[in-house]
């Protein structure tokens, strides 16, 4: 069994941490500012991620879409709502053009996620205490345990074996919404109330890692799945 290095897993709580307490001094700028367009758009890519199960993911695709109906924004549906690990081959993406597959990179990435998964039996929990946003995005705060790290440096393991080489994930957070337009704070009133308002989310212990694919537009989060992945977990 791979076991994660509690430093390193101190280390991944502690960045983890302080991009929270980024978002909340975001939080307040958005308050006083107002919010603005998100740079991360018009982007498409591979993803490697852990699968929310419906319990998670659907509560938070509804609050999403009550987002959009308050401010401009890309919201991300219910089958694109997840953690990351790691997201490999991204590209800006122009009007009108789809993502093109790389059929030689899927034949290497998904056998060693399949390799990881398999050999990876540390248990995997993730728990959601507060909504977050800045003047850019709204995310949901994600607490994990070891688990959640070890996976993730046994994906990019095997896959640098196959001459992929992966990143790893700043933290266990949820993406819900990015904004598209600037808007002042007070054009942003009914959001801010909206967030008092942010859905309370279980504790969750994960089933399935998945690869796929995504596109990001003003329109929103398009994500194909690949393959999915079985996650054994430890009692």
């Amino acid at each position: 069994m791979y076991m994660v290095n509690l430093g390193k897993f101190s280390a991944f709580r502690k960045k983890q941490h302080e991009i929270y307490d980024k978002f909340r001094d975001g939080k307040l700028k958005a308050e006083q500012l107002g919010i603005v367009s998100d740079s991360f758009m018009n982007k498409a890519g591979y993803l490697v991620l852990i699968k929310h199960p419906d319990e998670i993911a659907e509560p938070v695709a509804r609050f999403g879409e009550r987002i959009g109906a308050e401010v401009p924004a890309a919201v991300y549906g219910q089958p694109a709502i997840h953690s990351t690990f790691s997201n490999y081959g991204v590209i800006d993406l122009a009007e009108g053009v789809e993502f093109s597959r790389d059929g030689d990179l899927e034949k290497k990435l998904l056998p060693a996620v399949d390799r990881a998964v398999t050999h990876h039996d540390d248990s995997v929990e993730m728990t959601y205490p507060k909504w977050l946003y800045n003047q850019t995005t709204v995310i949901v705060e994600g607490h994990t345990t070891p688990g959640f790290l070890s996976l993730a440096e046994r994906v990019q393991a095997e896959s640098l074996w196959e001459g992929v080489a992966l990143g790893l994930p700043w933290g266990a957070h949820i993406t819900s919404a990015r904004f598209l337009e600037k808007r002042s704070p007070e054009e942003i009133s009914d959001f801010l109330k909206l967030m008092k308002e942010a859905p309370r989310l279980g504790v969750n212990r994960p089933q399935y890692a998945e690869v796929g694919y995504f596109s990001l537009t003003p329109k929103g989060i398009e994500y194909q799945p690949i393959e999915t992945f079985k996650l054994r977990q430890t009692i």
